[in-house]
């Protein structure tokens, strides 16, 4: 019997659950909830739930923004790129491309730190580095090349064909959630055991420091563990009914994923009772007997390896994708978007390979360096990663938002004042969020200079470093923004602008960014439609066949 391959809404919200949610978000708690290093600095305690309470409001909204834009537009699968070059014209909708693309990398920086690294630091079952770390100072290095090392054999993967990956992906899904539920139910064991001690501990006034800036660094570091949703966003056209389902699964999967956030942290809160260190996931093993904290926290640190292999080779795959619609409106070489017999686009693929290893030299290998030979500890941790990747979705989100309202100002999207004024007041907290980022890297980075001239406290080059790096890799980005539009793109144009058959090609590109009147939604409602009545009919007459052969072999 034929299938409809559409996804209905169940699979839908659970393939965007499962995309968003995880337990890594935990790397950073112990920069941000707080530390069980006495000399550390304190973090937001429990006002971390509030915290993820208000990351899942706005994450909702600006998915709503997402769902609202889809809706209108002829192609689900564009994008944040297609709404806004809709809306502004080419040049942003390049800015747009390439803003996206470069979260990328940045993600890929964060699972390398989570993958090996923070399996191994204190806390852990061999502490690999750190103060009593058996690598002492080079640790770090060390064990990021052992990622890097794991990355580059999952990126290889994608040059021999991945038509058994979905059966690996998901084993390891499998494995990963299994995983998810073990820690939770031990985590609740332990919680029982220990009472309210561990609450009163992150409740405590004296373990909290809860200032403007501590809140700003709690939310951008956080507001990774949300990110997915604009690339989740664009499997538009492969579900059922899109126009309907896609805002339901959106508020089930946003609100479903805030409430998983905001329990396990109580369960850890609960379990690990005087401050987190790298991998608080392995902690809550820790906290009832040697064996079980040696056995659960191998099994944790298999399942990171494993989530990460497997999230690695996603991004590497997505990154090359990402690419391949840039390609098709001529922004990039149209080889870029060329893919081979397994369907895999290979210069997008090494592209990403070498844009990924590039970052970590930037974010990773450098600063490793210097605390090797310095002592200083790296300032890229999984929280500042996540920050830095944060702040480049902020950008996207910002861009979204911006585009949705100015599309219900022209009338082109019927829009509601409940729904302006979520997106206004989502905008300007996030716009806030960006600009107080930069901000703090300024003054990381007065600290790092006034420290390496014998003033205050810093860490000297590394707070430099931490404070710079960031801001290089975003300028870079802008500015390989204007160098491919102004030296690139404006000649291609110019060129095709110049034959008929180019300008036949601009028509066609152009068809994809506009705007659907009424009719055309109606119209694909109607088709819709009548794609459910038909395999409707395919699953009736399957029904009804069986139930005759069954009756004709009683």
């Amino acid at each position: 019997m034929k299938k409809d391959t559409r996804m209905g809404l169940p699979t839908l919200i659970w393939l965007g659950f499962s995309f968003i949610a995880g337990i890594t978000f935990t790397a950073s708690f112990a920069s941000i909830v707080g530390s069980s290093d006495n000399e550390a600095a304190k973090g937001v305690g429990i006002h971390i739930l509030w915290i993820f309470a208000i990351e899942g409001l706005v994450a909702f909204i600006c998915a709503w923004a997402f769902a609202r834009l889809i809706k209108v537009h002829p192609t689900a699968n564009g994008g944040a790129s297609q709404y806004v070059r809709t809306a502004f014209g080419d040049f942003w909708g390049l800015f747009m491309g390439l803003i996206n693309y470069a979260v990328i990398p940045l993600v890929a920086m964060g699972l390398l730190v989570t993958m090996v690294r923070n399996n191994f630091g204190s806390g852990s079952v061999i502490e690999l580095f750190g103060k009593n770390g058996i690598w002492g100072s080079w640790g770090k290095l060390y064990l990021d090349l052992i990622s890097l090392a794991i990355y580059s054999v999952a990126a290889a993967i994608l040059f021999f064909g991945i038509r058994k990956y979905k059966i690996v992906a998901n084993v390891i899904g499998y494995m990963t959630w299994s995983i998810t539920i073990l820690i939770m139910i031990v985590g609740i064991v332990v919680f029982s055991g220990n009472g309210f001690s561990g609450l009163e501990h992150y409740s405590n006034p004296e373990n909290i420091d809860l200032t403007f800036f501590n809140f700003n660094n709690a939310f951008v570091s956080c507001f990774f563990a949300f990110c997915g949703l604009e690339s989740f966003i664009t499997v538009g056209n492969n579900i059922k009914n899109r126009g309907k389902n896609m805002p339901i699964a959106m508020t089930i999967i946003m609100i479903a994923t805030t409430i998983f956030y905001i329990v396990f942290t109580l369960i850890l809160m609960g379990a690990v009772t005087s401050g987190f260190d790298e991998n608080p996931n392995i902690q809550v093993f820790g906290q009832s007997s040697p064996f079980l904290k040696a056995f659960g926290g191998w099994i944790v640190i298999l399942c990171t390896v494993l989530m990460r292999f497997n999230s690695n080779l996603q991004v590497t795959l997505f990154g090359g994708s990402a690419l391949e619609p840039m390609a098709s409106q001529g922004f990039l070489p149209e080889k870029v978007s060329i893919k081979n017999k397994e369907n895999v686009p290979v210069a997008g693929v090494i592209t990403s390979i070498g844009i990924v290893a590039i970052t970590f030299i930037l974010f990773m290998l450098i600063p490793d360096i210097i605390e090797g030979a310095t002592g200083n500890a790296s300032p890229f941790d999984y929280a500042t990663i996540a920050a830095a990747t944060s702040i480049m979705l902020i950008s996207v989100y910002l861009m979204v938002l911006g585009t949705v309202l100015i599309q219900g100002m022209r009338k082109n999207i019927k829009t509601t004042w409940y729904e302006n004024t979520g997106w206004i007041i989502a905008l300007a907290f996030l716009v806030l969020q960006f600009f107080m980022y930069f901000f703090d890297r300024i003054r990381q980075l007065i600290k790092g200079i006034e420290s390496m001239n014998g003033i205050g406290s810093g860490n000297g080059i590394s707070d430099v470093l931490g404070a710079i790096i960031p801001i290089i890799y975003f300028l870079g980005v802008i500015a390989a923004i204007f160098g491919i539009y102004y030296l690139y793109y404006k000649p291609k144009r110019a060129k095709w602008l110049a034959n008929p058959d180019g300008v036949s090609k601009m028509e066609e590109i152009n068809l994809n960014f506009r705007i659907l009147n009424e009719t055309e939604i109606q119209t694909i409602m109607e088709e819709e439609k009548k794609i459910d009545e038909y395999w409707l009919e395919i699953k009736n007459n399957h029904l009804q066949a069986k139930k005759a052969k069954k009756l004709q072999n009683s």
